[in-house]
């Protein structure tokens, strides 16, 4: 629980002190932030201690109660005040009480009388952290309400030619529309800071709702992953010339904002103006085409879709069904040097390609990044979260050369940490394999009942455990009873048929068949040369 401080005020020392002895300190959950023997030195110690509450006297040196009270509540200081005072005259208690003090107490102190006033100003103290909490959870319900109510509205304005009038007033009034995309990028995403980003889209919304208050008609602002905020401002013609100079301003407020975060660039994507409502969702979409070009263009710079429009470039390398091919190829043989290869490959026809159209390089990457992800066979959470933080990587960079470094490092990671884990997921049942055959080599052991038991395809199970250790399963079933065999022969005085039926073999011929077969010579000499 919450001690709250309490500063006694006094110049009488002892006074001071026997309020201190008076004051069930652990009962009511109170601490001490000090004493000060008049009101300018109570005031330093408010300063350095921020008490909750202050028991003080009224007449005092330098500075007495009734100044020392105003002061604070000048201050707007949320402090209770407790006064104390040998003085009678109606007076004080009237100007204290003006004061919003909570309770006027008499000298000499009253134990009980201190005690019930301090229960009473505690429990207003708790009553208002509870009312506070009550009004912080209404804030916040609110404000999820309405972002909510916000990005609804927006998805249907994307979606949607009609939209009923009343869902729309009083948000969009003007006659003409026009849609910015402001896009933040992060260039330490490697160590984003997820607090910092919510603060800082929630300023550049702030900052936006300002610049636009008294030019705009309407505004709607909508965040999206990736730190974009999509807006939507409603104006009259006669305007645009001003809504133009307030997007320049906001750029401007946005870049001084962020001189305290040095790893974020801010860059707006401006659709073009649009007279008829249906057409918003258009202007929209221009903007994020707008801030796509920055990756040539540049970062931190208005973005004027216009001026990039007439510019269509035919590329879709990702789709084609031989890059298909190609991809599923390099997942299967997990080769990375051939990924290297096919990277470099498509994103040198991408670079003569898409001069023509740069926002599509982000197109291409998630082309990439899907097609790539999509083929590997994995239910590991790992693979999945390198596929998300490549995706974060990719967004969040505005040079060419910078996009193609983290395409290129991203999938070969991918793929190297993909080749681990199915090396790993390949090692599993072999290695549980021979950890059976290690405990229950003298039973019968066929490769059927072993490859059930792993859960795998007999045929594959072969396969793999050849690859895994360099020989079929009978061969290393024979190998492991022989070197128990030896093992026995050597350090036991069992005769060499009880041994044979120890290692599972019942028939003592054969047993000796396999032994002369792989040591060399008969089991008998073999005891002989090691006894």
């Amino acid at each position: 629980m919450k001690k709250w401080k309490v500063l006694i005020v006094d110049d009488e020392p002892r006074i001071g002190l026997l309020i201190e002895k008076l004051i069930h300190w652990e009962e009511l959950g109170l601490e001490k932030a000090g004493m000060a023997d008049n009101g300018k030195k109570a005031l330093e110690k408010i300063e350095g201690e921020d008490p909750d509450i202050v028991i003080t006297d009224i007449r005092m040196p330098v500075m007495n109660g009734l100044e020392l009270i105003r002061h604070c509540k000048n201050g707007n200081r949320e402090i209770r005040f407790i006064v104390i005072s040998g003085y009678k005259e109606f007076e004080y208690a009237r100007q204290a009480l003006q004061y919003g003090v909570e309770d006027y107490l008499l000298k000499p102190i009253d134990a009980q009388v201190l005690h019930k006033t301090l229960q009473d100003v505690i429990q207003g103290l708790e009553n208002e952290v509870s009312r506070e909490k009550e009004r912080e959870l209404v804030r916040k319900s609110l404000d999820k309400s309405e972002k909510i109510m916000k990005e609804n509205l927006f998805n249907s304005l994307m979606q949607k030619e009609s939209i009923p009038a009343e869902d729309l007033f009083p948000i969009f009034q003007g006659e003409a529309f026009r849609g910015l995309d402001i896009k933040l990028d992060d260039t330490d995403i490697s160590n984003r800071d997820e607090d910092t980003e919510k603060r800082n889209l929630e300023e550049i919304i702030r900052i936006a709702e300002i610049v636009f208050s008294e030019l705009a008609d309407g505004i709607l602002l909508c965040p999206k992953e990736y730190l974009h905020i999509y807006c939507i401002i409603s104006y009259d013609f006669v305007r645009e010339k001003e809504i133009r100079e307030g997007i320049d301003r906001l750029l401007i407020e946005i870049g001084q904002h962020l001189l305290d975060f040095e790893q974020y660039e801010a860059t707006i994507g401006i659709g073009q103006q649009k007279g008829a409502f249906g057409d918003i969702r258009y202007s929209i979409a221009e903007a994020k085409f707008a801030v796509n070009q920055r990756i040539v263009v540049g970062s931190g710079t208005l973005i004027y879709a216009e001026n990039f429009l007439d510019r269509k470039a035919d590329f879709n390398l990702a789709v084609e069904e031989k890059y298909k091919k190609e991809m599923r190829a390099i997942i299967e043989t997990q080769d990375v040097l051939r990924l290297q290869n096919f990277l470099q490959d498509i994103l040198l026809k991408a670079e003569v390609s898409l001069t023509k159209e740069y926002s599509l390089f982000y197109a291409l990457g998630e082309g990439l990044i899907s097609l790539f992800f999509s083929l590997l066979d994995s239910q590991d959470s790992g693979v999945w979260d390198l596929a998300a933080s490549l995706r974060e990587k990719l967004h969040h960079c505005n040079r060419v050369l910078q996009f193609k470094n983290i395409l290129r490092e991203g999938l070969t990671e991918s793929l190297t940490y993909y080749k681990e884990i199915r090396q790993a997921e390949s090692v599993r049942p072999i290695r549980q394999a021979k950890a059976y055959i290690g405990e229950h080599y003298a039973e019968k052991i066929t490769l059927e009942e072993m490859a059930s038991l792993v859960n795998l395809n007999p045929v594959y199970f072969s396969v793999l455990f050849k690859k895994e250790t360099g020989m079929n399963f009978s061969a290393y079933l024979v190998e492991v009873r022989i070197q128990q065999a030896k093992r026995l022969i050597r350090t036991g005085n069992e005769t060499i048929a009880a041994i044979g039926e120890m290692v599972g073999y019942k028939d003592y011929r054969h047993f000796s068949q396999v032994f002369t077969r792989t040591v060399g010579i008969k089991p008998a000499l073999y005891r002989k040369l090691h006894a």
